[in-house]
């Protein structure tokens, strides 16, 4: 989950109107997985809130 993490977190930097399922196919992860990683990044101040 780490290394999911650190990828979102670059794509994050890079796309401040980053979606979860942008993420499922730049990460090739599951759409419950994306959400869970868009909610982690909102909390972690990437991303707005939604």
């Amino acid at each position: 989950d780490a290394h999911i993490m650190e990828g979102a977190r670059e794509l994050a930097a890079r796309n401040p109107q980053l979606t979860a399922s942008y993420l499922e196919r730049r990460l090739k992860i599951g759409s419950s997985k994306a959400e869970d990683v868009m909610e982690l990044l909102q909390e972690e101040g990437f991303l707005d809130p939604r």
